[in-house]
């Protein structure tokens, strides 16, 4: 498993499996009981509950810590170097190799650009999904 891709994805989903935790912990403690309580005597079952009640309430979180799991998972290079051994890197170990091993800087900042092109506009098209699938924020333009 060490020095492998499977090897980089289990160190990278041990490290980052906690963020989204914190932020769908935090969604789902603000839902009101009530709201399911009133579910449950209109006859939903807990399945339906959850789908119709919980989930729609907790998707802000689920948003959150998708976004936040991408954020960090784009400067990810201490999992790819250690645990991949750099047979199979990711962009941000590329760009390192490009910059400290290879000395390659225009390679290097063409790399950054591309990945700074596409975190954002992965994130402003996640914004957007956001933004299409919640009322309140459209309301608001938060």
């Amino acid at each position: 498993m060490l020095f492998s891709p499977a090897g980089t994805m289990v160190g990278m989903v041990y490290n980052l499996v906690v963020y989204p935790m914190f932020t769908i912990y935090l969604s789902l403690v603000r839902i009101d009981r009530d709201l399911l309580l009133a579910a449950y005597d209109a006859g939903a079952s807990r399945l339906r509950a959850f789908f119709e009640v919980t989930l729609p309430l907790s998707r802000p979180g689920l948003y959150s810590g998708g976004v936040l799991v991408f954020v960090l998972s784009l400067g990810a290079f201490l999992e790819p170097k250690v645990l991949g051994g750099g047979t199979s890197p990711l962009a941000s170990e590329l760009i390192r190799q490009s910059f400290e091993t290879r000395v390659n800087w225009p390679l290097g900042a063409a790399l950054t650009i591309v990945l700074i092109a596409v975190g954002a506009l992965t994130l402003a098209l996640a914004g957007l999904l956001a933004m299409k699938r919640s009322p309140a924020l459209r309301r608001t333009g938060a």
